[in-house]
């Protein structure tokens, strides 16, 4: 049974009517609120907080808010309200800005969206909390130790982006972005001990 969380609660909720309210208009939300390219005159800095509460699809907003559910609910209770929070903007905003950096030279115009940075770094501060707490895959349904999952995604990931196949659309970058700020969150900066 999932205990929801009074932050996780309210990043549900506001994603959730921002998703509703994107779909009414997607072209004029995307053109506002995703996270534009430094060089294009559609870039504002507030996008690097709005862009995490875009998402592209039911099945984009359904997988992070899967996450942040499963993940953000027991990470929320041994953080406390405040550094969840500060730790989900951090990872979200962090991940934004590394990936503008990173993606300076390239021209491909395509504006970034979604919670997937956030939810990248929440995940992996889950598992270096909770390391050896074992998680019951969906796809395969296998049994794996949370530092067993987070090393998969990084290797699912890094192999994605450096294949850079034609019609992906992810920001692979941007979610291993994500999961450096939980780490140095975590690790580097409250040194927070595993718990399991």
């Amino acid at each position: 049974m999932i205990n929801l969380t009074p932050t996780i609660r309210i990043l549900l909720i506001l994603n959730i009517i921002a998703f509703i309210g994107s779909q009414m208009d997607e072209k004029y939300a995307i053109i506002h609120f995703a996270l534009w390219d430094f060089k294009t005159e559609l870039f504002q800095p507030y996008q690097l907080l709005t862009y995490m509460f875009m998402h592209a699809g039911f099945m984009h907003i359904f997988s992070n808010m899967l996450g942040l559910l499963f993940f953000g609910s027991i990470l929320e209770q041994v953080l406390g309200q405040n550094r969840f929070l500060l730790l989900y903007l951090v990872c979200g905003l962090g991940s934004g800005i590394l990936s503008l950096i990173v993606d300076y030279m390239n021209m491909d115009g395509i504006p970034m969206l979604g919670a997937s940075g956030a939810v990248f770094g929440i995940v992996t501060s889950f598992a270096l909390i909770f390391p050896n707490m074992p998680l019951q895959m969906l796809f395969p349904p296998i049994s794996l130790k949370a530092k067993y999952m987070v090393l998969l995604y990084i290797v699912f990931e890094v192999g994605l982006m450096m294949q850079s196949l034609p019609g992906d659309n992810i920001a692979h970058g941007a979610h291993l972005a994500g999961m450096l700020f939980g780490f140095i969150m975590i690790k580097l900066i409250w040194r927070i001990p595993k718990r399991y």
